[in-house]
């Protein structure tokens, strides 16, 4: 429902339901002897705050995962609004809302990134680990998750100001040479003079950092799946 990828609204329910089985299906060789031991010996209220936090616990690890694609969104949409292309109507792929066109330009192609540099097993591989660090017999910790929740938010969108902090200098000089030149010759509209030339250097300045902008997310990302 919430890991980035799996969760998207262009994904059918059915392939969805079926990935969630495979997973279950697969994780249940590797835990059924500590869960049987856990199960075999709690009470039927007991095996209910279980299976809740349980959920819980899942929930928690793909929102983590959604959180750094929220804070990329916040940076591309900042980034549109500062090369001029915002104002453009988008249309919704990786969510029911429509946002900008750059916006869902970035979201996609980081999804597509997650799946060419094989980070969807890591994601496997986390959730594995969370058995370890995690054990079902603990129940959730709200204290846990609200620190990791607050260390994850620092890092993405501290990640999200590195990567739109070049798109922010693009446009502060821009913006203040346009300005100079308004002042200098009032009566050209210099506004719609001017936006042309601010969609089109922005977007030769996107295709001149997009390699180094979605390393420095994908790495990020790789980097809390990992070490999170």
């Amino acid at each position: 429902m919430l890991m980035p990828g799996f969760s998207s609204a262009t994904i059918p329910v059915q392939v969805r339901l079926f990935i969630a089985i495979a997973v279950s299906l697969i994780v249940i060789p590797l835990l059924i002897e500590p869960l049987f031991q856990i199960y075999k010996t709690a009470a039927r209220d007991e095996v209910f705050l279980i299976l809740l936090s349980e959920l819980m616990t899942g929930g928690f690890i793909g929102l983590l995962g959604r959180l750094f694609f929220a804070a990329l969104e916040f940076a591309s949409t900042a980034i549109g609004n500062f090369i001029g292309l915002a104002v453009l109507p988008g249309i919704p792929i990786d969510d029911f809302s429509t946002g900008a066109p750059l916006s869902a330009l970035i979201s996609v192609t980081a999804t597509a990134l997650i799946f060419m540099t094989n980070l969807h097993w890591e994601i496997l591989e986390a959730l594995f680990a969370s058995y370890e660090v995690l054990p079902p017999q603990n129940l959730f910790s709200a204290q846990f998750a609200l620190v990791n929740l607050t260390d994850t938010v620092s890092e993405a969108f501290l990640l999200a100001m590195r990567i739109s902090s070049p798109f922010l200098v693009y446009a502060i000089i821009f913006n203040f040479m346009i300005a100079i030149a308004n002042k200098l010759i009032v009566q050209i509209p210099i506004y719609f003079i001017s936006l042309p030339f601010l969609i089109s250097f922005g977007l030769a300045l996107l295709y001149a950092l997009s390699i180094e902008f979605f390393h420095l997310f994908i790495v990020g990302f790789a980097n809390l799946i990992q070490n999170g």
